[in-house]
């Protein structure tokens, strides 16, 4: 039961970085953590490979920002196999050039699941500002079970949802009040 408050990542994960783990983070609060975007962003988690559990986290008001980069993940940056359950994931943001994601941004070759998450009020803006809840990147293949994704904006295109050369798999979604510019 711990709180990340006012983090800053210079080359992203405001909040905790993870690379090649599969650490279990749960029960815990992020709030008003950022993230500067070089390759990657995770304005509260950042995961780099490995399989990790995300769990009955408030992931809620963090950002991901211009820095000359070119990702997302104004919640959470995924590059692995994680497995995200049971989390709010609102108020998210991205801003820049090439930002995605306002809530999660989801790439890579591993199967990332998605399961009983609440995804709202997260945002992608600039001008390739897609997938106002979750920006699906080159090759990934998440499943997505009983998420809630409402409300989310992005001033291009996927107001809930952008894929690009992706694969997810839906069961049992609700997809509400998403909207784009």
């Amino acid at each position: 039961y711990n709180t990340f408050n006012n983090n800053n990542g210079n080359h992203g994960g405001g909040g905790i970085s993870c690379y090649h783990c599969n650490a279990m983070i749960a029960y815990n609060t992020f709030i008003h953590n950022t993230a500067a975007a070089g390759i990657e962003g995770g304005g509260a988690i950042l995961i780099n490979g490995g399989k990790p559990l995300i769990s009955y986290n408030e992931i809620v008001y963090n950002s991901v920002f211009n820095n000359g980069g070119y990702q997302g993940g104004g919640g959470i940056y995924v590059y692995g196999q994680a497995t995200i359950i049971n989390n709010t994931i609102s108020n998210n943001s991205v801003a820049g050039y090439y930002h995605r994601g306002g809530g999660v941004f989801i790439e890579g070759m591993d199967n990332s699941s998605l399961i009983n998450n609440t995804i709202t009020n997260n945002s992608a803006l600039g001008p390739y500002g897609d997938g106002g809840g979750i920006y699906c990147w080159q090759f990934s293949s998440p499943t997505f079970i009983n998420n809630t994704i409402l409300n989310n904006f992005a001033s291009r295109e996927g107001g809930a949802l952008y894929c690009f050369e992706s694969s997810p798999s839906f069961f049992n979604c609700i997809l509400y009040g998403n909207a784009t510019t």
